[in-house]
């Protein structure tokens, strides 16, 4: 598989229109992951919201953060046409 632009990686924490082109899977079950804040696909980790019955889970009075390691993809959507640099998917 062609590994994602490392730009591409950065990019993808801070621009919306990259960020809507892309999505984050499992790397073994393909399942798209759901609310990621961040994530490296070289180094297998990920930082995303808890969610709970389709909400969002709070913790006093902040939303719950879940860190994992994990071996995932960063793929396009399907339809999308991500930005230059973005195309490939980078595995764990």
């Amino acid at each position: 598989m062609k590994k994602v632009d490392k730009a591409a990686i950065a990019a993808f924490n801070s621009s919306d229109a990259l960020a809507s082109a892309m999505r984050v899977v499992d790397a073994k079950s393909g399942e798209a992951i759901a609310q990621v804040i961040e994530a490296d696909a070289d180094a297998g980790k990920l930082r995303r919201y808890a969610v709970e019955d389709g909400l969002l889970v709070r913790e006093d009075n902040a939303f719950k953060i879940i860190d994992e390691d994990r071996a995932i993809r960063i793929e396009p959507v399907a339809g999308e046409t991500p930005p230059a640099g973005a195309s490939g998917s980078a595995d764990a």
